[in-house]
């Protein structure tokens, strides 16, 4: 992630800060934690991504930072913090240096408001 790109996001947190947090909001089920997506505002959990027939560990791999609609054909949209465009508000360091991009977690204040644009393909009618 550049530097420009870093300066953009709302937080830097730690990746334990991150786990405590979501356990905090959600409880320590993390197949549950659920994630909205920067692009189309849908929210996503592991269970959703395991419901389409991938591990835990897939699930747990994309969950975070990438659409459901990338591998669903029926809702999300084809998003990914991968690309180059760096839409995401939250970084997770991790103990090694590594800098992670990742989705927020889907809460009440963070909806999308009535006019969001969506920046990737939408895989449903809006």
């Amino acid at each position: 992630m550049s530097a420009a790109q870093e300066r953009s996001v709302l937080r830097v947190i730690t990746h334990a800060e991150w786990l405590a947090e979501a356990e905090r909001l959600f409880g320590e089920r993390g197949r549950d934690w659920p994630f909205r997506c920067v692009s189309c505002g849908g929210v996503q959990t592991g269970a959703d991504f395991v419901a389409l027939g991938m591990t835990p560990e897939q699930a747990a791999a994309r969950v975070a930072m990438s659409c459901i609609g990338r591998w669903a054909t029926d809702r999300g949209c084809d998003w990914t913090l991968g690309g180059l465009i760096g839409l995401h508000r939250v970084v997770v360091v991790f103990e090694d240096g590594r800098r992670q991009p990742v989705f927020e977690f889907a809460t009440p204040d963070n909806a999308p408001a009535a006019d969001h644009q969506v920046i990737g393909k939408r895989r449903v009618a809006p």
